[in-house]
């Protein structure tokens, strides 16, 4: 599927991000809050991006702000670029 964002939208890959072992004893029904910011990679911007990010970029977004998207049996996310704080560069 070929997918093209619109009015400033970013399709983005959601980072893996590492499972740590705990060694304390929680309660079954704990739940950890969601951190407020995370690393994502761009898959395509819109044409009317004005933030420069290119495909392949990381960049740190806000993670509420991170919108799913369900078509057929496909997630998608997206992000507008407000809400883009930072691009990663190695």
């Amino acid at each position: 599927m070929d997918i093209t964002p619109c009015n400033r939208h970013i399709l983005i890959d959601l980072q893996k991000e590492e499972q740590k072992e705990n060694s304390i004893l929680l309660p079954e029904e704990y739940s950890p809050s969601k951190p407020r910011h995370q690393t994502v990679r761009v898959l395509a911007t819109s044409s009317d991006c004005s933030v420069e990010v290119i495909k392949n970029d990381v960049v740190v977004v806000d993670t509420s702000m991170i919108e799913e998207v369900k078509i057929g049996d496909q997630i998608l996310y997206f992000v507008l670029e407000n809400y883009i704080l930072a691009n990663i560069k190695k």
